[in-house]
């Protein structure tokens, strides 16, 4: 019988550590150059979560601002795409060739400016076609 009691303050002692706040803070996994800091928290040995939870902190402590850009190595690592954080040379590396890809697509953009190449019209949002033929209500035939 002692088997009963002491499931019965297991299940005490984990629901009354569920309602303290989470002592937990996350293992520094590195910084962008934005300034933004990357954190892991490994799940404990106990748990059913086998994923750790990842997390971060834009530069300026502001959380409200959650659509700003984040490097593809980062989000990719946070997204638990990728196991290992990105290391500084490859985010260096890879923004490198963004900023040259841009330079490159700048310089073939002015070259056909020269050549006298039409400016690209920009559309916005298309509503769906309707078409003569086609019922745009059902059970009523067109024009009636």
């Amino acid at each position: 019988m002692s088997r009963g009691r002491g499931l019965i303050v297991s299940i005490l002692q984990n629901f009354f550590s569920s309602l303290k706040p989470r002592q937990v803070s996350g293992k520094l996994a590195g910084t962008d150059y934005l300034g933004n800091s990357y954190y892991e928290v490994k799940p404990p040995i106990h748990s059913s979560k086998s994923r750790p939870s990842r997390y971060y902190i834009p530069k300026d402590n502001d959380t409200t601002k959650f659509d700003e850009p984040l490097p593809a190595e980062w989000e990719a690592w946070l997204r638990l795409r990728r196991r290992d954080p990105p290391t500084t040379e490859e985010v260096e590396q890879n923004f490198q060739l963004m900023t040259s890809k841009k330079t490159k697509a700048l310089q073939i953009d002015k070259q056909y400016k020269q050549i006298g190449g039409d400016d690209q019209v920009v559309t916005g949002v298309k509503n769906f076609p309707s078409y003569a033929e086609y019922e745009t209500n059902p059970g009523k035939r067109p024009g009636s």
